[in-house]
């Protein structure tokens, strides 16, 4: 079957079991662009987040998925046509981090979850190899709030999404280029301020850590984000 076919056809049926099963709301919707490349980054609560984020977006995403998933063959078959690359955890998987460079240069969406796994307590700090990648990567970066999976944790869960949830997109960014080195100090201010521009899409208790006020202020000291506003067709600093 053609890979974007069933994508569509994935999506419409999760966009049915969202409208039929639970409270679905999505916000911010018009911050999304509708071409160009783009990293879709977005905390982590459930196996089900892939599916719901497909769902939420008007365009196509690609995504990484742990290398264990692709061991059952039925599973490994379906997640390669469904848009998901297999990623190495244990490693600097430098194959993973091609393929995502790769999709950008044609344009894609690609959803990362910067957390490099699910956390149910609340919003934890992001793999430094984050960091690297949004600034190789030179895309726009589009942040993304979801709450209510985190009760869902089986796969088979996307046929039956319960309860409230809530998907909220932030503005699109980039990382300004200073031409500065990349050390370790400012590879880590960077990646707090990318969570920060998760944590003020998330209610208090999703937050985790980023909910301590200094990280708040240190954010909003650290002009390393440029803004994108499509109604001007230009970037501006804020």
């Amino acid at each position: 079957m053609n890979r974007f076919l069933l994508r569509k056809i994935c999506n419409s049926a999760q966009r049915f079991t969202l409208s039929l099963f639970s409270n679905w709301n999505i916000y911010g919707a018009e911050n999304i662009p509708a071409s160009g490349s783009i990293i879709v980054i977005s905390n982590h609560l459930s196996n089900i987040d892939p599916s719901i984020i497909s769902a939420s977006l008007p365009r196509p995403i690609w995504f990484l998925a742990k290398s264990s998933l692709f061991k059952n063959p039925i599973a490994r078959v379906f997640l390669n046509l469904y848009g998901a690359f297999p990623v190495n955890r244990s490693t600097s998987d430098i194959s993973a981090i091609q393929w995502i460079l790769d999709r950008l240069k044609e344009d894609q969406a690609v959803v990362i979850f910067p957390e490099g796994k699910r956390n149910y307590n609340g919003l934890q700090k992001a793999d430094n190899s984050f960091a690297k990648l949004a600034i190789k990567s030179n895309t726009y970066i589009l942040p993304i709030g979801i709450t209510g999976t985190e009760n869902m944790q089986y796969v088979t869960r996307v046929f039956n999404p319960t309860g409230k949830i809530t998907i909220k997109f932030g503005k699109p960014f980039k990382i300004i280029s200073k031409n500065e080195k990349i050390t370790k100090e400012n590879m880590n201010s960077i990646n707090e301020s990318i969570m920060m521009e998760i944590a003020q899409l998330l209610p208090p208790k999703y937050q985790g850590i980023y909910k301590d006020k200094s990280y708040k202020e240190k954010l909003s000291k650290n002009k390393i984000f440029q803004y994108y506003h499509k109604d001007m067709e230009k970037l501006c600093v804020e």
